[in-house]
């Protein structure tokens, strides 16, 4: 998973740049290529494969005693509320699609300027329905995947995705968990693939997959620009879908054009790193000293939110280093509740100096990658290369800014808290050395 994040945020982009770097029209400050860039990329890349072979603790040892009984406990629970789960997210998804609030991510006042608390529940709902539908997909055995009541839950749970989505990447997320929803078998085999083995059969399903899975993207795509131009106030009809097919297929410099299009919004980890390791001490004009003071201040002011104002904390600025990082690439004209994700490297660049920021990121990576072993460490089967990047799609949040997780009060870090919760429980080691009977360890995995 580290190795195709680093390929498609990384290597793809600076192929692509060195290439067609000059027929791209961007909205984003690009340095020139430069050989400190790729060799920042190469040395984080193989510090952490060198870490990675070695025994290298990231976290202090401790005693989770009684963490996993909690975890049991709680997971039982849930699996009974499930159903309960599934009618309120539809609900809420189905009440906010009605008042509009899929489009919130595009508007110009903020959550806390709206006051709106149908949309905090459904950002909440939907979080907590994206890590539910993960587990079932990932981490669940295949026999409970499949049961009628479990299909039925998340179908409803799928639905809702799709009716709140706000974008092309969660529109993405939706249609593949409502696949999943129809067809978990068929999915699971997309999925995994067994161990040490390779055979025609098992070539000719990889090849349905990215098949399957392009044609998903697509829709996707189709489906979060509608969601954009109904929110700029456009409605577009299935004639401008086939115009553009059209246009796709007779305008070769259209499609080129297009395919450029791609490769810079593709790029921008690549554009943030130039721009963190290139760019000169003043041109950081947002600045006022460390970059955590963003999502710290940004904290703060989410929670006296939350406490009714009674702090009267200012809403910052800048909230977090996305939004640092879209106002300082961006050339044109500035939105304010925009963001661009700087990617692993240029977020390090940004709060740590050299060395530390290229040992301190692979640190993360090994932590994250032992974090992703450990939920297949009990599956028969390995996942496979449709099934690694539909992981990636799923937990790209830990690569985009890890630092504004300082936040707190923030979907994306309640999304990194459910999947903690979910890997902490999948541990069997912890879970034995609680001295738990097998049963409950199951419990907690379910």
């Amino acid at each position: 998973m580290v190795t195709m994040y680093f390929l498609v945020a990384y290597a793809l982009p600076i192929a692509g740049n060195l290439l067609f770097g000059e027929a791209i029209e961007s909205t984003y400050t690009i340095f020139p290529f430069s050989r400190y860039s790729v060799g920042l990329v190469l040395g984080v890349y193989l510090l952490f494969l060198l870490m990675s072979g070695v025994r290298i603790r990231v976290f202090p040892r401790f005693n989770p005693y009684p963490l996993p009984q909690m975890l049991g406990a709680l997971g039982r629970m849930y699996l009974q509320s499930r159903p309960w789960m599934a009618v309120i997210a539809a609900s809420v998804a189905l009440v906010g699609y009605a008042e509009g609030l899929n489009s919130y991510r595009y508007a110009e006042a903020g959550i806390s300027e709206a006051g709106s608390s149908l949309l905090l529940l459904m950002i909440v709902t939907n979080v907590v329905v994206t890590v539910d539908l993960f587990h079932f997909m990932f981490v669940v055995s295949q026999e409970a995947r499949v049961s009628t009541t479990r299909r039925l839950e998340s179908l409803a749970m799928s639905l809702s995705l799709l009716v709140s989505a706000s974008g092309t990447a969660s529109m993405f997320v939706a249609l593949i968990v409502s696949f999943f929803s129809i067809s978990p078998k068929a999915l699971g085999q997309f999925l995994f693939v067994p161990r040490r083995s390779w055979h025609l059969k098992a070539g000719l399903r990889g090849v349905v997959a990215i098949a399957a899975v392009s044609v998903i993207f697509v829709a996707a795509w189709f489906g979060g620009e509608t969601i954009k131009a109904t929110s700029a106030g456009h409605v577009p009809t299935l004639a401008s879908a086939v115009g553009l097919v059209e246009s796709f297929s007779g305008d070769i410099e259209f499609a080129r054009s297009y395919l450029y299009y791609l490769l810079e919004r593709l790029s921008i980890y690549y554009y943030s790193l130039l721009f963190s390791v290139e760019s000169p001490a003043d041109l950081l004009e947002y600045t006022r000293g460390s970059v955590l003071d963003f999502p710290i201040e940004s904290l703060f002011f989410r929670v006296d939110y939350l406490l009714g104002g009674w702090l009267d904390v200012a809403r910052p600025e800048v909230a977090t280093i996305m939004q640092l990082n879209y106002r300082l690439l961006t050339t044109g004209e500035v939105r304010r509740r925009e963001g661009s994700a700087p990617g692993l490297l240029a977020s390090f660049n940004y709060v740590l100096i050299f060395p530390f920021n290229v040992v301190f990121c692979a640190l993360y990576l090994v932590w994250i990658a032992r974090s992703a072993d450990r939920l297949f460490e009990k599956h028969a089967q390995t996942l496979s290369d449709v099934g690694i990047f539909l992981l990636l799609v799923f937990v790209q949040g830990v690569f985009q800014s890890p630092f504004d997780f300082l936040v707190v009060v923030d979907d994306s870090a309640l999304y990194l808290l459910l999947l903690l919760v979910i890997v902490v429980a999948q541990s069997e080691r912890r879970v034995a050395r609680a001295g738990l009977p097998a049963s409950l360890g199951r419990s907690i995995g379910a």
